[in-house]
């Protein structure tokens, strides 16, 4: 737990949650690397509709992660995807992914 971790070091130790996403430089397919929540058993609210090639990269990525953080995965994208692939009447890049059984959302890198 964060107060484990503060009796353990005796440093504070900080979370954010909601740093938004608003430029297309943030966009999955605009780098090769991204970082995604997981909602295990659970439907996204609102999957974003995206074409078939973008969330086929996407979903490769992710599927082939290494990452064994029950919460967060970090991901490196191999196959080609298109950054303008969104949804431009919103503020940000607000990206769900439904996995399987699992919801999959795009979040800050510092998330």
């Amino acid at each position: 737990t964060i107060k484990f971790l503060y009796i353990l070091t005796g440093h504070y130790v900080y979370a954010i949650r909601g740093l938004a996403m608003e430029e297309l430089h943030e966009h999955p397919c605009s780098k090769p690397k991204s970082r995604w929540e997981i909602s295990t058993g659970v439907t996204c609210p609102s999957a974003t509709v995206l074409n078939a090639d973008t969330v086929t990269a996407l979903t490769d990525a992710i599927t082939k992660s290494f990452d064994s953080n029950p919460f967060v995965k970090d991901v490196t994208r191999t196959l080609l995807c298109d950054p303008s692939d969104y949804d431009d009447s919103t503020d940000e890049l607000d990206i769900q992914l439904q996995i399987g059984s699992d919801c999959y959302t795009h979040v800050h890198p510092d998330h």
